[in-house]
């Protein structure tokens, strides 16, 4: 009798372990299942070492202009595009490369369905701390995080994006916005694009109903240089 008890024991004991075991393997499936991060930049160990390996290169004298994205796509999945210019892969949060833009693939990747993009690194800092005075434009300006917050609510775009310029030989930046409309049942136009200074002032702007004088978007663009995307939006 003694030695059945000890027999069953031994067996209880076995399966408490398999249970326990089973538990501690499902825990990191789940954490990279729901892509949970306060900051992608230090919480997800992939992405912060390609960024200090990007950063290393361009400290060593390579004359690498990188840019990261975060982007949502899919089902309302969350992804990260490294834009390096001609080559472009999107990695899924996990670090797995998904597809690869740029040659002949073009410039998005259709099957993952991204539907926007927002700027969280730039290998060259260039919207830290030297564009309005501010570490970074898209949040820390009220007014541009007003209007990006408001486009969630907005029923009468197709397309948003919020493109960076830097005024040639000074220190002054813009913000080119540019928005292509679905339904004219909310405007009577096609597309917009407006310029604005550092406190929101619109200092140019073109639409589809009403196109500039001949000359006049290039007089006007002839001293500005682009610095790079801060923001991309797609209506599903």
């Amino acid at each position: 009798m003694k030695t059945r008890i000890l027999k069953l024991i031994t067996l209880l004991l076995i399966l408490v372990g398999t249970f326990s075991s089973c538990e501690e393997k499902e825990e990191p499936t789940k954490e990279i299942a729901t892509c949970t991060f306060d900051n992608p930049l230090t919480d997800l160990l992939w992405l912060k070492a390609r960024v200090d390996e990007i950063t290393l290169l361009s400290q060593q004298g390579n004359p690498l202009r990188v840019a990261i994205y975060q982007c949502i796509y899919g089902n309302n999945e969350t992804g990260f595009l490294e834009d390096a210019g001609n080559v472009k892969p999107f990695y899924n949060c996990s670090g797995e490369i998904l597809c690869v833009m740029g040659g002949y693939a073009g410039e998005t990747c259709p099957e993952l369905n991204i539907v926007s993009k927002k700027l969280i690194w730039d290998v060259n800092d260039t919207t830290k701390g030297t564009v309005c005075n501010v570490d970074n434009p898209l949040t820390d300006l009220l007014w541009l995080n007003e209007y990006c917050e408001n486009l969630n609510v907005m029923q009468d775009f197709s397309s948003v994006y919020i493109h960076l310029y830097k005024v040639i030989g000074t220190d002054e930046h813009i913000f080119r916005i540019g928005i292509s409309y679905s339904d004219f049942e909310y405007s009577p136009f096609l597309y917009s694009e407006d310029w604005r200074d550092c406190s929101g002032n619109l200092i140019f702007g073109i639409n589809s109903g009403m196109l500039p004088a001949p000359g006049l978007i290039e007089n006007f663009m002839k001293d500005k240089e682009f610095v790079v995307e801060l923001f991309h939006l797609l209506k599903q």
